[in-house]
């Protein structure tokens, strides 16, 4: 076999031991969350909980489908000027950027599946919720509305 072909070989092995099979959701916490639209309509989703940076990284990565009363909540350590990306993310997702008093600072939506292109905050936000790809529009969830987790 030739140098090449071996060489390339161990980078194939490599780059596949270094991408570990997904962690199934149900290992991750969940819990409810509401939504207040500022016309004061409320949507309950079911939410999982990455609030680790392994949780993080993975997200809602390899995800086939979402149904439209689940998401996944992404919690940091301090308010920041977030980005995200699509990388690996099967289906299109809203972002709902979330200030740290629970209000919606901006929403991205229908982001595209697979993208590597960085999505970004406008400001300072504490947390990330993905949805549904177009689940804010239809709700009318916008900048504004409410945010408030089950306890």
């Amino acid at each position: 076999m030739k140098i090449s072909h071996v060489i390339l070989l161990l980078l194939m092995v490599g780059n596949a031991a270094a991408q570990a099979p997904p962690e199934p959701l149900d290992r991750f916490p969940k819990t409810t969350l509401a939504i207040y639209t500022p016309d004061m309509r409320k949507h309950e989703f079911k939410i999982w909980i990455a609030d680790t940076e392994p949780h993080r990284e993975q997200g809602l990565m390899f995800v086939k489908s979402l149904p439209a009363d689940e998401g996944m909540l992404f919690i940091f350590d301090a308010p920041q000027r977030m980005s995200m990306w699509m990388k690996n993310t099967l289906i299109p997702l809203d972002m709902v950027f979330i200030t740290s008093d629970g209000h919606v600072e901006s929403i991205a939506i229908n982001t595209t599946p697979m993208s590597e292109k960085i999505i970004n905050s406008k400001g300072s936000v504490a947390t990330v919720l993905e949805l549904k790809g177009g689940i804010t529009a239809l709700l009318g969830i916008r900048a504004g509305a409410v945010v408030k987790i089950s306890e």
